[in-house]
């Protein structure tokens, strides 16, 4: 007896036989933050030190975010590309989806891209992020996109440094110029 495979077997649940599937491995259909090609479907992006994990992910693709700020409040954009990664990202700053950008980043070549900004009023703000070639695109095409308040920043580091070691170390100088 012969078994066919499995695409044309005919089944119980089907009335005949059942039409090959084809699956097609390696399209591009985006990140988890899709749809987002245009400032009016962006995506939020939290104030916090959390990295969205994002790709260009077709030719010519544009991803938007929109994130809420309060006026007087100093804030800071990071795109940063990981090792590998062939994006070069483009970021443009909006206060109004119509508008003109008040602040770009466009600096080839770069592996992160980042604006900072003092918020003249509270509400959202978007960003607009692209790749500067825009004929490069798919899921190896990857970024991750980040936001924060920078006033409220509170990492820093305290290092003292005292005696030596022994007398006459060759390391001894090192240590007298800390500042």
């Amino acid at each position: 007896s012969h078994t066919p495979p499995h695409d044309i077997q005919q089944n119980d649940l089907w009335s005949g036989w059942s039409d090959p599937v084809t699956v097609y491995l390696g399209q591009a259909i985006g990140d988890d933050y899709e749809p987002d090609d245009d400032c009016a479907s962006a995506q939020p992006l939290a104030l916090s030190a959390l990295e969205q994990e994002r790709s260009f992910h077709r030719p010519a693709d544009v991803d938007w975010v929109r994130l809420t700020v309060e006026a007087g409040r100093r804030y800071r954009i990071d795109a940063v590309v990981p090792p590998g990664s062939p994006a070069d990202v483009v970021m443009e700053l909006y206060t109004v989806c119509e508008g003109l950008p008040i602040d770009n980043w466009n600096k080839t070549f770069s592996p992160y891209a980042r604006i900072e900004f003092d918020a003249i009023d509270t509400g959202p703000v978007y960003v607009r992020l692209s790749n500067v070639d825009g004929n490069v695109g798919g899921p190896h095409v990857r970024y991750t996109l980040s936001a924060m308040r920078l006033d409220e920043q509170k990492i820093g580091a305290l290092i003292i440094v005292g005696g030596r070691y022994r007398t006459g170390d060759p390391l001894q100088t090192n240590i007298d110029s800390v500042t």
